[in-house]
């Protein structure tokens, strides 16, 4: 399982010594005649001292508190709560879930978002549930198979008696005719294929008997292919069948169901267990069973609402974390096969961590982190283990001056190290370089340049002061330098012909002014002044093209600025009062765009 994964660092040696006079446990035996440990896998092995904990609850404790530090608490619920649980093994958890429900569905009623639900309903037929769920109006308790249902013939009596065998076999010929003209005999590898659920092998094997029976009927058929083939509505729900699925079957299951269901129930209580608000159903998932229904296949975006609205509500309720630890009992295929690369990460990184390491190397893990995403993890680590060292290899960083030590290797050689140290203050220079950097990597636009460029643009960058009134360019000046504002306000405005000022915008700390003329070489299209005293950082034409121009991060930046600009340009325009022109008219200046 997950959890068997999760705490391996954890089980170094067993705890418990195990009795077993019978020799019952063969892999000791086994063990030893292949000269391997004599240690019993069966005893206990779990240490949660090697975390400096004391129980298990402490160790799911402190597994969260990681699992929260890389930012995946909520991956880990929209992850789990789409699993099933097994209720006899989390009552406590299965009982609290059955106890929402009626709170989720009040909830999914205010958004609107109980329409994409199929709440199960006595006098109704569910479409997300499969036929013989209807039927009864129960859940199954366990998996069944299509060939283990095939095999339960009391069960199929039962259908056979209550007059169903005929549509539901017309159904299953439909059905399996469809998938065949769909899919074929080489499509079984299809998502869409897989997403049913079906057996391969199962699949072939029905497409046979569909076949020989649409040839020559009935008789063609022996009890145990006749069988298998009635079993297929059972397997799918009335939205995945499709038209294929008649409203008058789905009568005749509702008028079987109020006067039947009951002693159906009963006959079938090692199979299905009977679906009511107070019961818990183990084969539907938390999410299922938190609504009390099943989400709509049309529902669309609307699912992940109606997920946001559950996870807020477990939220509210303290029990995200409960869902999140039953990750612990999902088993796991051959590499880890039916998890997702960003969730084996996530569990890579806190099997590595639980035991509370002296040092733990990412190696290139977590490689959808992004620069604040590393910088959170760093802090989150440092406040969790602090005499712990990280250590982080990757072929970019972002901020290499975050750390505490930056190396650079280059052909499997070192090309460089720097290390984080205390301005000296008797160093101006440094220290004023050191501040420009910082304003520069923590700006919006530039925060994502290659740290190199970074560096470039502040040691071509100027303090610029500037007093309440002063006017910093004027319309028709040439473009010989962009300013980024650190602190106080201006304004962009337009002066017409007769003296009159019509403001376009106003400037604030943080943004980015005089760019796109300087990239387009041309003259400025307004008037920027200063409304209170201000301070700028100057950066000249021809060292700001030299840069922006190998880097394509800030290339990409400008131009969703731009972009957005030009969407309400027009807006801004008549807001100010300023006359578009026709097409036939004499245009006016254009209005530098990134100034807008």
């Amino acid at each position: 399982t997950i959890g068997d994964n999760l705490m391996m660092s954890l089980r170094t040696s067993p705890k418990t010594v195990l009795w077993d006079p019978k020799q019952r446990d063969k892999s000791a035996i086994e063990g030893a005649r292949a000269g391997n440990s004599l240690d019993s896998t069966q005893a206990v092995w779990l240490d949660p001292g090697l975390a400096g904990l004391d129980t298990i609850e402490d160790i799911n404790d402190w597994w969260y508190e990681l699992v929260k530090s890389v930012d995946g608490e909520d991956v880990m619920f929209q992850r789990m709560v789409t699993d099933r649980i097994n209720p006899k093994e989390r009552p406590k958890l299965a009982a609290e879930i059955v106890a929402l429900r009626g709170e989720v569905y009040e909830k999914l009623k205010e958004k609107g978002l109980d329409k994409v639900v199929h709440r199960f309903d006595p006098d109704k037929f569910n479409p997300a549930l499969a036929l013989g769920g209807n039927l009864m109006f129960a859940a199954p308790l366990r998996n069944i198979s299509q060939a283990g249902l095939a095999s339960e013939r009391r069960f199929l009596s039962m259908i056979i008696d209550q007059g169903l065998a005929e549509q539901g076999v017309a159904i299953s010929q439909t059905l399996v005719e469809t998938l065949h003209q769909t899919f074929g005999r080489d499509g079984t590898d299809h998502p869409l294929f897989t997403a049913l659920g079906i057996d391969e092998e199962l699949y072939e094997q029905l497409v046979d008997i569909a076949m020989r029976r649409r040839n020559k009927g009935d008789a063609a058929l022996s009890e145990d292919e006749f069988s298998l083939l009635l079993t297929v509505p059972f397997a799918f729900t009335a939205e995945q069948i499709g038209p294929g699925f008649p409203e008058t079957f789905k009568q005749e299951i509702l008028a079987i169901r109020k006067h039947q269901g009951a002693a159906m129930r009963e006959m079938a209580k090692d199979l299905f267990v009977p679906i009511s608000p107070e019961n818990y159903l183990p084969r539907l998932t938390i999410l299922e069973n938190v609504l009390y229904g099943r989400i709509s296949a049309v529902a669309g975006l609307q699912a992940d609402l109606v997920m946001d609205l559950v996870l807020e509500i477990f939220k509210e309720h303290d029990l995200q974390k409960d869902v999140a630890v039953t990750v612990f009992d999902v088993p796991t295929s051959i590499a880890g096969a039916n998890i997702s690369q960003s969730f084996q990460e996530r569990a890579s990184f806190s099997r590595a961590a639980i035991k509370r390491p002296d040092i733990l190397v990412f190696n290139q893990s977590l490689a959808g982190q992004d620069a604040e995403g590393f910088r959170r993890l760093r802090d989150r680590l440092g406040n969790l283990l602090p005499e712990m060292t990280q250590i982080y290899l990757d072929d970019h960083f972002s901020h290499p001056e975050d750390f505490d030590i930056f190396v650079k290797i280059r052909g499997g050689r070192i090309d460089g190290v720097a290390q984080s140290e205390t301005p000296n203050q008797d160093d101006s220079i440094s220290d004023d370089l050191r501040r420009k950097l910082r304003i520069i990597a923590g700006n919006e636009m530039f925060g994502n340049l290659d740290p190199r460029n970074q560096r470039l643009l502040a040691f071509a960058a100027q303090w610029f002061p500037v007093k309440k009134g002063e006017k910093i360019f004027s319309m028709g000046q040439p473009a010989d330098a962009v300013y980024l504002c650190l602190s106080g306000k201006g304004e962009l405005y337009w002066t017409e012909t007769n003296g009159t000022k019509l403001h376009i915008s106003s400037v604030e700390a943080g943004r980015l002014i005089g760019d796109l003329a300087v990239i387009m070489n041309e003259p400025r299209q307004l008037d920027f002044s200063a409304t209170e005293d201000s301070q700028f950082l100057r950066i000249g034409a021809d060292q700001f093209r030299s840069v922006i121009e190998n880097d394509r991060v800030i290339l990409l930046s400008l131009l969703r600025t731009v972009s957005g600009h030009l969407t309400g340009a027009a807006e801004l325009l008549r807001a100010a009062g300023l006359h578009i022109p026709r097409e036939d008219a004499k245009p006016n200046p254009p209005v530098q765009d990134s100034q807008l």
